[in-house]
């Protein structure tokens, strides 16, 4: 299940640009 959520992860990451990363989003990854 950790695999399938860090794919959706990787997804948005891929499509959205980095500096608008929300800090929610980078502590939950953290």
């Amino acid at each position: 299940m950790s695999v399938f959520k860090n794919d959706r992860l990787i997804r948005l990451l891929n499509y959205l640009p980095v500096d608008r990363i929300p800090v929610w989003m980078m502590r939950q990854a953290g």
